[in-house]
């Protein structure tokens, strides 16, 4: 398959409120694949300290987190008021709103001071992001000393066949044009690895599945 040029989604997220209700409805039934990356955020011994999420959307990945690391603390970084105010609300209704701080900011000038976070993570959400070269840097800036980041998102080289399952999965069905507009947005392996050597990530490692991209690192110094 003849990889597709990528093609700029937005750098403004999700600001409409009635398409902000409609991905919300998404997200929530994609409990298994939150479940997942919670495991994977697990492994790399993400939890038990301060960790920061960028580009939260309404917040189901950072709840179902902090259910899972009850002595960890959450701040989120949100770019859309409209999906920061529906993130607050699940927070709420879901019992942890105590422990989660949501920001309105955007990731290329994080309003945080240097060394402030044990661990940063990020899903879905690469492929908004108007200059990810500069977003690694502030990640690295904002990570304490030995501090890890994931960051996972689709990939645009996907097969037809796992893009037609992703959009078969995909409820309600007015945002299907949503996905392949992410799609065509997302960057490769190779994009990436590019992404990161250039922004002095020199370890992270990338690896990819049939539907998407897994970045980690840790901050050695």
């Amino acid at each position: 398959m003849k990889l597709r040029m990528r093609m700029t989604e937005t750098n403004e997220g999700i600001q409409d409120a009635g398409i902000v209700d409609q991905f919300d409805q998404m997200m929530r039934t994609m409990a298994g694949e939150r479940r997942r990356t919670v495991e994977k955020l697990q492994c790399l011994g993400i939890e038990g300290g301060w960790a920061l999420e960028i580009g939260p959307g309404p917040g189901y990945l950072g709840i179902d987190w902090l259910k899972a690391s009850p002595k960890s603390k959450l701040t989120a970084l949100e770019i859309s008021p409209n999906m920061l105010r529906k993130a607050e609300q699940n927070a709420l209704r879901e019992g942890v709103k105590e422990r989660v701080a949501y920001v309105l900011g955007t990731a290329l000038r994080m309003p945080f001071p240097d060394r402030t976070f044990d661990f940063i993570f990020s899903n879905g959400s690469l492929h908004e992001w108007e200059q990810p070269e500069a977003v690694f840097k502030e990640i690295f800036r904002v990570l304490k000393p030995e501090g890890v980041f994931l960051v996972s998102d689709l990939k645009r080289n996907a097969t037809g066949f796992a893009r037609f399952l992703m959009k078969a999965t995909v409820k309600p069905k007015t945002m299907r044009p949503g996905l392949i507009s992410s799609l065509q947005a997302a960057y490769t392996s190779a994009e990436i690895k590019q992404i990161l050597s250039r922004s002095g990530w020199q370890t992270a490692r990338v690896t990819e599945n049939a539907f998407g991209l897994n970045i980690e690192g840790r901050k050695t110094s």
